[in-house]
């Protein structure tokens, strides 16, 4: 691939923090809008892992104990025949320990994809550089981006120990993404001009993608946390629960206490990628360095254990991962983690502890040798965005929210310097939703427009919408005599999100408009926002680094396209057609996902950009402060600063395989190996 320069000179501090951390962290392939060269240079249109030069293998002293008790084949039986070799960050580690971290009810799904998940074809590499090969061994791809071949590993092993090949991709495929009952409504990027992505089965372990049109960014979504969805389905295991393998399975789905034959199947496999039922059942086989033995619903603890089977060694041939083992404790509330944070009882989280009220505490706790810290730069683009439903099914709302001197009364009646203070400790800018000011991307009226309060305007934008002035019962009505007011819907899982959320609606209501929260569960909130059922919603913004992966605060194009969920659909709607300006920006967004030329995607994308700026789909407040995570001062090979990013989903990016504790007096060595090289790396 190219990737497409970068304006440094935009970039400034947070690069340079970047770049001391990683050394070579460029961002390039987000930031730039990375392209896969056109492949008339065969040097470039396959991309090969480096092959591993044959060790003595080590692993760990437990599993070495159970391969002499004949109870586990040994390691050069259970690694591939060519295992990704894994640098670590500082040097060669040791085995053992638990890592301990925290979830905050019962749909903290992400965070056991961002340290335990993220083992798919193609992943970043450790400095969000590249795209390397993964499970894959090697990529192929054709001049027109439309053909994209993967070559697996020869060897590799589901957690059960059975082969996993091209047929277990396959299987999803066929039996999963192509079922109507199980995946009604595939992701847009399983297709290109509207026809579905074909997947072939070339050899036992090759695969063939193949689009009707040029690709040009399915790369980065099989990189991302997205890309997961064709490894995670165990044909040998999941087969049973498929008619088609199973002629008795809607019986036995019955038995089993299930109306349907899917319900029974996606029990078992979990609903889609992104659900917290994908961490349910943990008898499900995987491919990452730790399996849970406990399923993620209604515990205590949801604990983890060393997979023997895991495919990653070190540069000293021992098998990953170093850790033992992973244990979550279940809080009820953000300030629960916190509170085990700097207690010294999380080993290495940021996740949940991105509060201004929090730093303090951490920052005291860090200065007295419980905790170490590690700083995160964030790629959102905003803390809180807040959309108006556009596509409400109630004609009224509808025609009340599409009105753009609305939207812009509501923002320009916002104290964002309020916010920021009492909310964020006062870091930050007002900004709006759109790519943040050091990406190439970077739009400045789209991120700044209607940030300032300006009560006189916002007054002459609510006359504009045929809103009456604030009468004495302090209420705007509308055309129909009626007090103006809407629901402002979010979910309870980020408390500076709710906090914000009492702030707009008290700006609001100052202007006679009468806002009122509804705090959902998260999973209740992702319902609420799928099936359209939301006046307005609130949540943080995305898209502000890795736009071209995140689009969807800016176009239609998902259920956390809350401005346009009733646009995002495949069938039309006759009550609430595609506006030509939407239209336009999907058709640009289409050009995007066949252009190679880095100019081309520039100015496409500023076209997309310019239209949302005219339309003004969403308000936003302000732009992230750097986050702050915590480190137990014995835990090795973390870095101290990295990409806080959902397409990068740190750190899974950074191989949490190769962390390690250093105990006083030393760690369990591994057992065979190349010893001498033990302490190096």
């Amino acid at each position: 691939m190219v990737a497409l320069l970068m304006d440094f000179n935009r970039l400034g501090a947070m690069v340079a923090h970047l770049h001391r951390a990683f050394g070579i962290f460029l961002l390039a392939w987000l930031l730039g809008g990375c392209r896969e060269k056109p492949a008339g240079d065969a040097d470039t249109s396959t991309r090969k892992a480096p092959r591993f030069e044959p060790f003595k293998y080590g692993e760990s002293p437990f599993l070495a104990a159970l391969v002499r008790r004949g109870e586990l084949p040994s390691v050069e039986e259970r690694l591939p025949e060519a295992p990704m070799m894994v640098q670590p960050v500082e040097k060669v580690g040791t085995y053992g320990g638990t890592w301990h971290m925290a979830l905050v009810g019962d749909a903290d799904h992400n965070l056991l994809t961002r340290t335990i998940g993220y083992e798919q074809l193609l992943r970043w590499d450790s400095q969000w550089n590249r795209v390397i090969p993964n499970l894959a061994e090697s990529l192929e791809t054709n001049a027109s981006q439309t053909e994209f071949t993967f070559h697996l590993r020869k060897g590799l092993r589901w957690s059960d120990g059975k082969p996993f090949s091209a047929d277990d991709i396959l299987f999803w495929y066929e039996h999963v993404l192509c079922s109507p009952g199980l995946a009604p409504t595939a992701s847009h990027w399983w297709s290109a001009d509207g026809r579905r992505v074909v997947v072939e089965k070339i050899d036992a372990l090759t695969v063939k993608f193949r689009f009707s049109a040029t690709q040009s960014l399915f790369l980065l979504r099989m990189a991302s946390p997205d890309g997961e969805e064709p490894t995670a389905y165990p044909a040998h295991y999941l087969s049973r629960f498929h008619p088609a393998f199973n002629y008795r399975a809607q019986a036995e789905a019955r038995a089993a206490g299930f109306d349907r034959w899917e319900s029974w199947f996606l029990s078992k496999a979990g609903q889609s990628f992104g659900s917290p039922s994908r961490w349910l059942n943990a008898a499900l086989p995987r491919l990452t360095a730790w399996i849970p033995q406990t399923g993620y619903e209604g515990r205590s603890k949801v604990i983890a254990v060393r997979n023997p089977f895991y495919w990653k060694v070190d540069t000293a041939g021992s098998q990953l991962p170093y850790i033992d083992q992973v244990e979550f404790t279940q809080c009820q509330s953000e300030s629960e983690v916190i509170a085990l944070a700097v207690g010294g009882k999380l080993d290495m989280q940021d996740r949940h502890l991105d509060q201004a009220a929090a730093l303090p505490a951490i920052q005291a706790a860090a200065q007295q040798g419980v905790i170490r810290t590690f700083k995160t730069i964030p790629s959102s683009c905003n803390v809180a965005a807040c959309f108006l439903n556009l596509t409400h099914t109630n004609a009224f709302k509808r025609a009340l929210f599409q009105q753009l001197s609305f939207r812009k009364a509501l923002s320009l009646s916002l104290d964002r310097e309020r916010i920021i203070r009492e909310v964020y400790g006062g870091a930050g800018r007002p900004f709006q939703v759109g790519p943040r000011p050091e990406s190439p991307y970077f739009h400045n009226r789209l991120g700044n427009q209607y940030t300032q309060q300006d009560l006189k305007t916002a007054e002459r934008e609510f006359r504009g919408a045929g809103l009456t002035a604030v009468g004495p019962d302090g209420w705007r009505r509308d055309a129909r005599g009626d007090v103006v007011r809407f629901e402002l819907s979010l979910s309870d899982f980020h408390a500076s999100v709710i906090r914000t959320a009492g702030l707009l609606a008290e700006d609001w209501r100052a202007q006679g408009i009468d806002c009122q929260l509804r705090v959902l569960p998260v999973a209740q909130f992702a319902r609420c926002l799928k099936m359209n059922q939301h006046d307005a919603a609130l949540m943080p913004g995305e898209g502000g680094l890795d736009f071209l992966t995140e689009p969807v605060h800016i176009l239609p194009l998902s259920s956390l396209s809350a401005f346009g969920i009733g646009w995002a659909g495949a069938e039309v709607d006759p009550e609430n057609p595609l506006p030509p300006k939407v239209r336009l920006q999907l058709e640009l967004f289409a050009a995007v996902q066949r252009s190679s030329d880095r100019r081309q995607t520039l100015e496409l994308v500023r076209q997309i950009l310019e239209i949302a700026a005219n339309q003004f789909y969403a308000i936003g407040v302000a732009l992230p402060r750097d986050g702050c995570g915590v480190i137990s001062p014995h835990l090795r090979n973390v870095p101290e600063i990295m990409p806080g990013s959902w397409t990068f989903p740190h750190p899974a990016p950074l191989n949490p395989c190769q962390f390690y504790f250093e105990p006083a007096n030393g760690g369990a060595r591994a057992e065979g190996g190349n010893s001498g090289r033990e302490g190096g790396g």
